[in-house]
């Protein structure tokens, strides 16, 4: 009998396989501060109960991964946030981790706390590729998957031919 590889993330407690039957993958969006209000609020006044509650939440409806985002304009300690943040989460939510920043590092350091496989939200090639350079090489060594988006050396991708080119490329340039 051939055993078939499906492609998984996890937590320190739960499997989460990529492809659901039925589709899709859910992610919940609720505790990034990019575009959730709620979570703005709660990271600006250092609320970590209220911002598992939140993620507790959405895996209570449906979700089937957390993206985690802390950036703020009114901080400036975006990773030890994000640390004590995903720390907290992995204990006490079972849902795997999206780990979504702009900043490399950050997201080093998240993933080497979270006791399972996350995601990285999200890689891309653009200007010279600095950052997907940084990233590819903690995707290969712990097989973390990663959401990709059609931006290229040249900016976003427009046109569908643009955006399978850049798929294309960033597609190859992992290899």
């Amino acid at each position: 009998m051939e055993l078939k590889h499906v492609p998984r993330v996890s937590s320190a407690l739960k499997a989460v396989d990529l492809v659901q039957i039925p589709p899709p993958l859910i992610i919940g969006e609720r505790l990034n501060t990019q575009g959730s209000k709620k979570a703005k609020k709660l990271v600006l006044a250092d609320d970590f109960d209220g911002l598992i509650d939140l993620g507790r939440g959405q895996v209570q409806d449906g979700a089937h991964c957390i993206d985690v985002c802390v950036a703020t304009t009114e901080r400036s300690d975006e990773l030890e946030f994000m640390k004590k943040l995903v720390k907290r989460l992995s204990l006490e939510i079972d849902a795997p981790l999206v780990i979504d920043s702009t900043d490399p590092k950050i997201i080093t350091e998240a993933i080497n706390l979270i006791p399972g496989r996350p995601i990285i939200n999200s890689i891309n090639l653009e200007g010279d590729g600095s950052r997907f350079h940084s990233l590819a090489p903690i995707m290969a060594k712990f097989g973390i998957p990663s959401i990709s988006m059609c931006i290229g050396p040249k900016g976003m991708a427009k046109t569908a031919e643009d955006k399978l080119n850049v798929a294309k490329l960033l597609f190859e340039t992992g290899k």
